[in-house]
């Protein structure tokens, strides 16, 4: 994306000229500022670009035998997330099982915000969704297709652990979309 050029009124009350850009936090002659219209929003300390729903790889496809963590993520401002475990290859009959875990913004006690109930044995994409008021597809039509889902919102700070319930080998990979 390339720079635009905006008129902002400085701490001084004085217009200032500026630049957006991708980046958070956007700093103009070392003052936090925010200008209508950019699309930020405060998130405590500083002003974050506004984002639409967001696709993440947490974990590229991969033969795996032990428990795997996804790197933490930060939610600027999704209300849930929809997460797809995709497995290519097993060789075992003790499975996977994902959770997705919130984090607390005090103390990083992690808080469980999905945790699924079935061990995935075979191949094939599983989802998993976490959204605030998600209903199961039996439910009124709910969400086809789900393996299973949490009606919760989505903390700032999460992440998604794959839990190996045996020691053998599993080939799959972990996409995440925040949604809106």
């Amino acid at each position: 994306m390339s720079d635009r050029r905006v008129l902002l009124l400085g701490p001084n009350g004085n217009p200032i000229q500026a630049k957006t850009s991708d980046a958070d936090a956007l700093v103009v002659a070392g003052n936090q500022i925010l200008a209508a219209g950019l699309g930020h929003a405060y998130n405590g300390t500083t002003w974050d670009r506004w984002r639409g729903n967001t696709d993440l790889t947490l974990l590229a496809s991969a033969a795996r035998t032990a428990t795997s963590l996804a790197p933490n993520q930060l939610n600027y401002n999704g209300r849930g997330l929809y997460v797809v475990l995709n497995v290519t290859a097993t060789s075992g009959t003790g499975g996977l099982t994902l959770r997705v875990w919130g984090m607390d913004p005090v103390t990083g006690f992690v808080i469980a915000m999905l945790s699924a109930t079935a061990a995935v044995t075979a191949t094939g994409r599983y989802i998993y969704l976490v959204y605030p008021g998600a209903i199961s597809p039996g439910a009124g039509g709910g969400s086809p297709g789900v393996t299973q889902l949490s009606a919760i919102p989505l903390p700032r700070r999460w992440f998604v652990e794959v839990t190996h319930v045996d020691g053998s080998s599993y080939t799959y990979s972990v996409g995440a979309s925040l949604v809106m």
